[in-house]
């Protein structure tokens, strides 16, 4: 009988050592950061622009699956739809910012008339 309660006692304690999973569901990670890309941007009023954000737990782990509220700071300058496309408005500096919950992470926007080629050759003649 001892035998028997013990063979019993190592079966169901290996059952419940392999129900156990450590691997956590999309609902149960907690977002900690978001990383938008690219990191900043200069576009030309009306032209679009596709951002991207991934979502970070504490440890590092993507969280996919979350609902992103994408947000601009000064909508005349650019808008940003809840897909994350962007679009710029007219010329000027903004933040566009994506939020879930109580994290946030913002990137700078720059609208612009002239042409980025030459806005790089006046950063790079100047140095």
């Amino acid at each position: 009988m001892n035998k028997q309660f013990s063979l019993i006692n190592l079966i169901f304690a290996s059952l419940l050592l392999l129900s156990c999973d450590d691997t956590k569901s999309a609902a149960e990670l907690v977002p900690e950061s978001i990383n938008i890309t690219p990191g900043s941007i200069i576009i030309k009023p009306e032209e679009k622009q596709q951002l991207r954000a991934q979502i970070l737990t504490i440890d590092k782990q993507t969280i996919d699956d979350m609902v992103i509220t994408w947000s601009s700071d000064n909508e005349s300058v650019a808008i940003v739809d809840q897909k994350g496309l962007l679009t710029g408005k007219s010329q000027g500096t903004t933040y566009i910012l994506a939020t879930i919950g109580n994290v946030q992470s913002s990137i700078e926007i720059t609208v612009s008339a002239i042409q980025r080629r030459i806005l790089s050759e006046l950063f790079t003649s100047s140095t």
